[in-house]
């Protein structure tokens, strides 16, 4: 991954699934306009202990989030990479599983 000099970010991670490595797509687990993602989304957020002040009702927080890394709780989501207000949070195996299009990944974590 990492940065393209377009700015674009390499959104896509490898899982090994059914004896093969395959790669997935921010875009396959993460619909950013659906109303349960924007749920979990913003309750994760608003969890967090140190989070920088940002607009949290403002629909561009999910404009600015297309990148994501596996991690031992769950996935992280990467907001506003590159901006001195950028952050990350950590959406849990039980909050995946509140997201319908994400939910199916829970088991390979």
């Amino acid at each position: 991954g990492g940065y393209r000099r377009s700015g674009y970010h390499e959104t896509a991670n490898w899982l090994f699934r059914n004896g093969i490595w395959e790669r997935i797509t921010f875009d396959e687990l993460f619909k950013i306009d659906n109303a349960r993602y924007q749920k979990v989304v913003l309750d994760a957020i608003r969890q967090k202990q140190d989070m920088p002040a940002v607009c949290l009702d403002c629909s561009t927080i999910f404009e600015q989030n297309n990148r994501f890394t596996f991690h031992e709780n769950g996935i992280k989501l990467y907001f506003f990479e590159g901006e001195p207000h950028a952050f990350q949070i950590i959406l849990t195996r039980e909050q995946l599983e509140e997201i319908p299009s994400a939910k199916w990944i829970v088991p390979f974590l």
